[in-house]
């Protein structure tokens, strides 16, 4: 897989815009070379929340197993949440 770690520098894309949180940005991911992967960020969330989001690439049902998996391993140390489809991962107001 290929890895993604872009959180230096959207924080600092953020920065110039003054917008950015007062809290260290997350943006990272991992795609394989058929496009399933992952990318997850904090941007929008509370600086202890982290959404992350799962491409299909052209092998959807492998995708679909690998976000399981992924899922399944989180679950065992974390809280996870499932986002319904056609609305974006809102801050958890618990969370802080």
């Amino acid at each position: 897989m290929d890895f993604t770690d872009g959180g230096v520098v959207t924080q600092k894309d953020l920065t110039k815009l003054k917008t950015s949180p007062n809290y260290p940005l997350i943006y990272v991911g991992a795609n394989r070379k058929d496009g399933v992967g992952w990318e997850g960020g904090n941007l929008g969330l509370s600086a202890y929340e982290v959404a992350l989001g799962f491409s299909e690439g052209s092998n959807p049902a492998d995708a679909r197993r690998f976000a399981d998996l992924v899922i399944s391993k989180l679950n065992k140390r974390w809280l996870v949440y499932v986002v319904p489809t056609g609305r974006g991962a809102l801050p958890v107001k618990s969370c802080k």
